[in-house]
């Protein structure tokens, strides 16, 4: 994989938020910036085209840029050792035609020659790496965590559980497909021998002419509208009564049911249901 080389010098400006959302990993949002980025033990690696530079200009730009947005921060490439460099060049890393500034292993700096020899300097390398992560008890998927509950309970009880729970926690948001197939495939691994094969979702059912809306806390209806739904239609279609909420089916085995995996369909708030709890990734450092 190539890395990035930026003619004008200066790194792009911040990667749209939203493609970070629809990828999955840090590992998809780094080689979607560009055709030609690197994603090499962990970190992402861009190789900035800019002659007439110096090590501190070249520090200094890579701490001071974000493109994959301010909570990932980046600093000069930091090369351990010839071999490492070696393993850098085999990504393709570095353009032939001159030598990269990087950190010789946090030693200040030194200059990266690619093997056709030539020690002009012509850029450097810098190195972006998300320290956002999941405690150990919970899964990570895009920048949310997720964590299943032991224990049914009603979508009240679901929504106060979660909202303690941890970082912004939440009963999941399921804003897409992707989302929705991760959760039922993560329901299944983790409820496993359960008699329950449904989980709650966050989605409030409208009073009269008002939009579907999440739940943020128990009691509570919250300002942001749902977008997207995954309902199971029968033959007399979907009618959503009062004190009724959408669940998710994750029964993958029977039959019988196992149709509707991946399908929404509703029942009683107040009936007792497995949860998965969402919550925000924090930092790892």
């Amino acid at each position: 994989l190539l890395l990035l080389l930026l003619s004008s010098g200066a790194l792009a400006a911040n990667y749209p938020e939203y493609y970070y959302l629809t990828v999955g990993t840090f590992q998809h949002l780094c080689l979607g910036y560009n055709d030609n980025t690197a994603y090499v033990e962990n970190q992402c690696l861009i190789a900035v085209q800019e002659s007439g530079v110096n090590f501190n200009k070249a520090k200094s730009s890579c701490e001071s840029n974000f493109p994959f947005g301010g909570h990932i921060k980046g600093s000069l490439f930091s090369a351990r050792d010839e071999d490492h460099m070696k393993a850098v060049e085999n990504r393709r890393v570095m353009n032939q035609s001159g030598a990269y500034f990087v950190s010789n292993n946090g030693n200040g700096g030194t200059s990266a020659v690619p093997s056709s020899g030539k020690t002009d300097n012509i850029g450097y390398i810098c190195a972006y790496k998300d320290n956002m992560g999941c405690p150990n008890d919970q899964t990570r998927f895009r920048d949310k965590c997720y964590k299943a509950q032991s224990s049914p309970m009603s979508f009240e009880e679901a929504v106060g559980k979660c909202a303690f729970g941890g970082p912004k926690g939440s009963i999941p948001k399921v804003e897409d497909d992707d989302l929705n197939q991760f959760l039922a495939d993560f329901a299944a691994d983790q409820f496993k021998g359960e008699k329950t094969r449904k989980v709650w979702v966050n989605a409030v059912p409208p009073q009269g002419d008002e939009p579907w809306t999440y739940a943020e806390k128990a009691g509570e209806i919250g300002r942001d509208q749902v977008t997207f739904f995954r309902w199971w239609f029968t033959s007399g279609g979907i009618k959503i009564d009062r004190g009724q909420n959408p669940v998710l089916n994750f029964e993958r085995e029977s039959c019988e049911e196992g149709v509707k995996f991946g399908y929404w369909t509703e029942e009683s708030g107040s009936s007792k249901q497995l949860t998965v709890c969402e919550f925000q990734t924090s930092s790892t450092d």
